[in-house]
Order: C-alpha cells, then structure tokens, then sequence
C-alpha cells in the first residue's frame, strides 16, 4: 500500500513543515514526529536517542521562520523535504541573533502517521 498514490504529496509537505515549525521539540516527540531512532545532523553534530535533550534544549530558545520549500516523492511512504530560511534565536523574549539555514529532511509513514526519520540541518 503506497500512501503517496493517495495523497497530495505537496498539500501533506506544506502542512507538515507549517506543524514542524511552531511546535516545541518536546511536542514532536510527544507526538511521534520525532520517534526514538529519528537522526538529526545539526551543522556535523549528530543528534539521536542518546543526546536529544542536547537538541532540545537548542530549539527552545529557536523560532524557524522558512522562505522556500522543495520536496519529492520518494516512494511508498517516504518523501524528502529540502526547506531554507533563518532562524529567530531568543534570550529573555528578545531576539538577540538571526542564523540563515537549509535543512533537509526524509518523512515516512507508519500507522497512519508521518514521522522525520532522519533530518540534516545546515547554517549558511
């Protein structure tokens, strides 16, 4: 059963990445849109179920803002996602630093849901 014959690949992406992006990280985890064998690559950091908090910790002080966002359908339940734009960095409700980044990102379904298997993170 592939998902992706059924959907609006580009509808699904849109509304994924508009979810991604003002959620807390704590609330994708919550949610299985980060599950426990989710990889990140965070500028050549990697981050993965044994050093999460570490990027937890990173976002909470993060609001994304994005500016482009390419995807393709990959297959039975996987699609790539390649989005771009700055992040807000916040200290004390004040933005005190802007950093542009592209981060790529592949999203499978399982169970009705879809979650990032593995997403790489790249400040330009």
């Amino acid at each position: 059963y592939n998902i992706n014959n059924y959907i609006n690949v580009n509808d699904l992406v849109t509304d994924f990445i508009s979810h991604y992006i003002v959620s807390s990280f704590q609330d994708l985890i919550n949610t299985g849109i980060v599950k426990e064998y989710t990889v990140f690559n965070l500028n050549g950091n990697i981050f993965n179920r044994d050093n999460i908090c570490e990027l937890i910790d990173y976002f909470n002080n993060i609001v994304i803002n994005v500016n482009n966002t390419l995807c393709l359908d990959s297959g039975s339940r996987r699609i790539d996602i390649v989005f771009s734009g700055y992040y807000d960095i916040y200290e004390n409700n004040v933005i005190v630093n802007q950093q542009n980044f592209t981060q790529s990102m592949t999203i499978c379904h399982l169970n009705n849901n879809w979650f990032i298997k593995n997403s790489i993170i790249l400040f330009t």
